[in-house]
């Protein structure tokens, strides 16, 4: 239940920190970057190597988030786990 509402939060958070009405203070390059939430349920070696797809895709958007600029990036152990695996996947090629 709590992860749920966490998510919830930083889900919010996330679509509120792009956010700047004509009314904001400051220069855009003053305020705050967007926030980046990074999460995803961890597949493992094998299926990484069973689905190349998913795994280019994996490992674009673990590259995105770990080479972002932004000051405020967050990322879930499970997502950095699931880097992991996809890259692992990718070292050791398709299944046989």
């Amino acid at each position: 239940m709590r992860w749920v509402l966490l998510s919830l939060l930083l889900v919010g958070a996330h679509a509120q920190s792009g956010y700047c009405s004509s009314e904001c203070e400051g220069s855009p390059s003053e305020r705050l970057p967007p926030m980046e939430f990074h999460m995803s349920f961890p597949h493992s070696v094998e299926h990484y190597r069973d689905h190349p797809h998913e795994r280019a895709k994996m490992l674009r958007r673990c590259q995105e988030a770990f080479h972002s600029a932004l000051k405020i990036n967050v990322m879930t152990k499970t997502f950095k786990r699931d880097c992991a695996n996809a890259k692992q996947a990718d070292l050791l090629g398709p299944t046989p």
